[in-house]
Parts: structure tokens; C-alpha cells; sequence
């Protein structure tokens, strides 16, 4: 899968201790692995992301910011369109954007698609995100490469047994989150459009899009793509993932609301012998020494020991 253009070399992922031995702790390895099913390599393993349930982020504007936007952006889209229906169908949808209404039919039921969020930053020693997600500076910032978060996969575990190619599927590529109105207006400009398009594109019998499931989750992950400006300095990429087209079920663990669900994503820690994991970050607080140690003989265990490991020098005191 080619790279975003404008991805950066490395983007890291801040986490505590508990979140880095889930990320590289306990490699897997996959049934069809050795007959290369889907392997990068044979015997690859693989290290485990966990996508959120972007609800539950730490921002209490997610998938409502830019909602507005949008659906203004996709009645100017709608008063433009030639065909009534294509323009009954947009005037639906951002009134469905606007009150937050994206359900799809799946499983003979209705169900609320809910993007999940992987967060990634382009700095690897930002003093914010050691505050707010690595530990207080006793934790970790994971560099990954390009080549790693391209290479990230959904696995449902039921299907091993009976169709191993199919219990596989790749993760939409990583995107820049765009900030504040100036950011956020042009993006939205662009999803509106692509809406009356797909619709045109169904009305012309080009394309068998599911009307309205298909669009209400590709909105509702557009959503996921937007925050407010007061988050600029994260400068975060995202992996977001539609539940819809997910792998295993969600899964739970707990949090500062109750339970988180979240999903598994697996990368391969090496590639053609060079690791995916290009440096891992030892936040500022104590024990800096010790605790960069004990990562790289957890790296060496892995197969892992060309990963660089770096000091952070942040002038924090925890």
C-alpha cells in the first residue's frame, strides 16, 4: 500500500508501562503465517495497537465538531445537484449529520457505526502528550515507521479455522487531523462533494453503494478526521478504523468513564529483518537508566534489538 505523501517518517504512539508490554510484550503469530497467508514475511509476529472507540477520547467534542460544517457544506451540495433525488438524499444526510444519526442495517439489525481511533503524534518528546498519555514522563513514546502503520490488519480469530484469507482485512491508510474551522472547511468542502458524487455515481448505475449505510459511515469516519483547535499542538495522525469493516468484536478494558471498547490492529515488528519500531522514546520522569534497560532486553526478546532507544530530555518534574 503506498504511503501518504506528506506521512512522516516516524509517528509515535505515547503510552505507560501496561500499554507498551501490550503493544510489543507478547508477539503473535498467526495459523498461515509459514505459508505466507498473510505475512509480510514467513514467520512473522506481530505486535498489537489497540483502535478506541473515538467516543471515548479524551476530546468530548469527537464526531460532533465539524458536524455542522459538514452538513451546511453538504445542503450547498444539495442545492446544486441536478437530480431530485440526489438532492432529497444529500438534504437527508446532513440533517442525519447534523443530529448525529449514522445507523446502517448489518446482522438482520441496526446498528451505530463508531469509528475507532489509533493516535499517533509526529513528536517524539512533547511534554503535553507525557502529561496526558505517557504515564506523567514514566512512560513511552513508540516510534513507528511509515512502513508499519501502513502495514497494520484487522484479525478475526473465528475465522482461522475455516478461511484464514478471509479473516484478514488492511486498515485504511493513516490521515492528518485537521484543526480548528480553517483546517476543518476545506476537508469537509471535499467529503460533501465526494457524497453528491457517490450518489450520482449510484443514480447512474456506476456504482452500488448502499444507500444510506455506506455514507453514513464514511461521514461519521470524516468526523473522526476533525478537532477543535485547541488540540493543534498534538499535531496527531490518526488510523481510524469502521467498525463495520472491522476484525474481531470489540473488546474492553477499563477507563476514566467506565468501560472503553476498543479494537485490536496487528503490525509485523520486522520486515525483511529491519524493525518496524524504528525508536522508542524513555519519557522524562525517574529512573531513566533503569527503565531503558530493561526495554532493550525486552526489544532483544522480540527480535526486536536494532530498535533505537532514547533519553527523553524533557525538563519535567514529575
Amino acid at each position: 500500500m503506498p504511503l501518504p505523501e506528506d506521512l512522516p517518517p516516524t509517528l509515535y504512539h505515547y503510552t505507560d508501562t501496561g500499554g507498551l508490554l501490550g503493544i510489543l510484550g507478547n508477539p503473535v503469530a498467526f495459523p498461515g503465517t509459514d505459508e505466507g497467508t498473510f505475512a509480510t514475511e514467513k514467520d512473522a509476529t506481530f505486535g498489537t495497537l489497540w483502535a478506541t472507540d473515538a467516543r471515548y477520547l479524551n476530546d468530548s467534542q469527537e464526531l460532533t465538531y465539524g458536524a455542522e460544517m459538514l452538513a451546511k457544506k453538504l445542503e450547498t451540495e444539495a442545492d446544486s445537484a441536478r437530480s431530485e433525488t440526489v438532492r432529497e438524499r444529500l438534504h437527508q444526510l446532513a440533517a442525519d449529520t447534523r443530529n448525529g444519526r449514522f445507523e446502517y442495517n448489518t446482522r438482520s439489525k441496526v446498528e451505530k457505526p463508531n469509528p475507532h481511533v489509533t493516535c499517533f503524534c509526529t513528536s517524539g518528546n512533547l511534554l503535553s502528550q507525557w502529561r496526558g498519555y505517557g504515564d506523567g514522563g514514566g512512560g513511552y513514546a513508540i516510534g513507528f515507521t511509515g512502513t508499519a502503520i501502513a502495514g497494520l490488519i484487522t484479525v478475526n480469530a473465528s475465522l482461522f479455522q475455516t478461511d484464514p484469507e478471509l479473516s484478514v482485512g488492511p486498515v485504511q491508510q493513516a490521515v492528518r487531523v485537521r484543526y480548528g474551522k480553517v483546517e476543518a472547511e476545506p476537508f469537509l468542502t471535499e467529503c460533501a462533494g465526494e457524497a453528491r458524487h457517490g450518489l450520482e455515481q449510484i443514480e447512474s448505475g456506476k456504482k452500488s453503494y448502499r444507500w444510506p449505510d455506506t455514507f453514513h459511515g464514511v461521514i461519521a469516519t470524516s468526523l473522526a478526521q476533525v478537532k477543535h483547535d485547541a488540540f493543534r499542538e498534538e499535531s496527531e495522525w490518526r488510523v481510524v478504523v469502521d467498525q463495520e469493516w472491522g476484525g474481531e468484536d470489540a473488546q474492553f478494558r477499563a477507563g476514566r468513564v467506565g468501560l472503553i471498547p476498543y479494537q485490536k490492529l496487528y503490525f509485523p515488528i520486522t520486515k525483511a529483518g529491519t524493525p518496524l519500531v524504528k525508536e522508542i522514546v524513555v519519557g522524562p520522569g525517574g529512573e531513566r537508566e533503569l527503565r531503558k534497560e530493561a526495554l532493550e532486553r525486552l526489544l532483544a526478546k522480540i527480535g526486536s534489538a536494532d530498535t533505537e532507544v532514547v533519553l527523553s530530555d524533557a525538563p519535567y518534574r514529575g
